[in-house]
């Protein structure tokens, strides 16, 4: 009794998470005496694959009691019913775009609540769930921004498609795409039934994911990776580590579709197909501006001074890949080195490349434009690729060195 003025101060406690239980402990002390030591809560069985992220992978059962269900423990135990109005729940990708749609509103106390123009009703978002398990995978649709939602009673999408904040739904909309490729939803008012298959693509832009393993020995040091030039000449070496770099700095909260992505190296044997691999697995990772070094050449000051110095703010660099060896020697019998330097323009930190290193370790695919365009990089200037569909475009720059 003591604590219940506490408990009830909304000064202190602005904001409770719907899905507490709050239980008196005497009662609880009750029923695990009761039954031996425990609560007889129902068992529930799912049915999943160890990586989540492929569900191809091995298939696994999850057991796990449900907590909530132990409210039917307790006599005499009531449940609170919390309106929508009061909070956004948010249990898959389809909660996740509505909230994030100007469906809903946030008030000056930083409250979540349905935007008055939608009448109360919140629009049913039903995305395909096979395509937007991952929150990563509604990210990758809605990098051009998320679309308009408070006019939208019903929205279903299937198969995979690319939206952005041009586009208003309007009423009942029903788009499909049964081809492999993302294809872009119009701007402006969309409505009623679409069907997108046939539609124009990517093009150069397009993204493939090309199968892969792991492969020993990709640890980086604090000087990159250093092998033997055949070894990086092998099939997948380089690929498999810049993917796994391009992972990392994803997951570290780094959006590579903003700034820049420096290029460039000491300009020994393998240099120039290095860049343009990195170059097309950067476009396939949403990079949109590359600064790549006139003939494959940046020292590793110059690269450090450019991520730091290089403008306009909103090009500044996010990050660099350098193709260095040191002072070891260079050419086909002997060694090539990459190393990825940061938005500071220092070296990746022990955390990075750790990760790197971890993902190299379970890597199964990497992204690739194949179709991009070889960039000539012995002439300085600028080279922009335009998406067939009109959506994106990547700019690479030559720079003098």
């Amino acid at each position: 009794e003591e604590d219940e003025p506490a408990f009830q101060d909304i000064t202190k406690h602005r904001f409770f998470n719907t899905n507490n239980l709050w239980i008196r402990l005497d009662k609880l002390k009750e029923i695990i005496d009761k039954f031996g030591g425990f609560i007889p809560l129902p068992m529930i069985q799912n049915a999943k694959t160890v990586d989540p992220k492929d569900s191809s992978s091995q298939k696994v059962v999850q057991l796990e009691t449900a907590m909530g269900a132990a409210i039917e423990c307790f006599e005499g135990a009531s449940a609170l019913v919390v309106p929508r109005t009061r909070f956004a729940p948010v249990k898959k990708c389809n909660d996740l775009l509505l909230l994030r749609s100007d469906a809903y509103v946030i008030t000056d106390d930083s409250r979540a609540v349905l935007n008055p123009a939608c009448g109360g009703v919140a629009p049913i978002v039903d995305i395909d769930k096979k395509k937007y398990k991952l929150v990563e995978k509604l990210e990758a649709a809605t990098v051009g921004g998320v679309p308009s939602l408070v006019n939208c009673k019903r929205l279903t999408i299937k198969g995979l498609v690319r939206m952005s904040k041009k586009t208003k739904f309007v009423g009942e909309v029903s788009i499909s795409n049964s081809s492999d490729e993302s294809k872009a939803v119009p701007t402006g008012e969309v409505t009623g039934t679409l069907d997108l298959t046939e539609a124009v693509g990517l093009g150069a832009l397009k993204p493939s994911a090309i199968g892969s393993a792991p492969i020993e020995g990709q640890k980086p040091g604090t000087s990159g990776l250093r092998k033997k030039t055949k070894v990086f000449m092998g099939e997948h070496y380089l690929n498999n580590f810049v993917q796994s770099t391009f992972s990392a700095v994803k997951a570290s909260g780094t959006d590579v579709s903003e700034g820049t992505l420096v290029v460039g190296g000491d300009g020994r044997y393998f240099n120039d197909e290095a860049i343009q691999t990195i170059i097309k697995m950067g476009v396939a990772n949403g990079v949109k501006r590359f600064w790549i070094g006139q003939n494959g050449l940046l020292s590793t000051p110059a690269v450090s001074a450019i991520i730091r110095e290089r403008g306009p703010v909103w090009q500044k660099a996010f990050g660099a890949f350098i193709l260095t060896a040191s002072h070891n020697p260079g050419g086909p019998e002997e060694d090539f080195g990459i190393k990825y330097n940061c938005e500071n323009g220092g070296p990746a930190p022990e955390k990075l490349t750790n990760q790197i290193y971890s993902n190299t370790t379970t890597i199964k695919e990497y992204m690739m434009c194949t179709d991009f365009p070889t960039i000539d990089i012995t002439k300085a200037g600028n080279t922009t690729v335009k998406s067939e569909d009109g959506t994106a475009e990547v700019n690479v720059e030559v720079i003098s060195t």
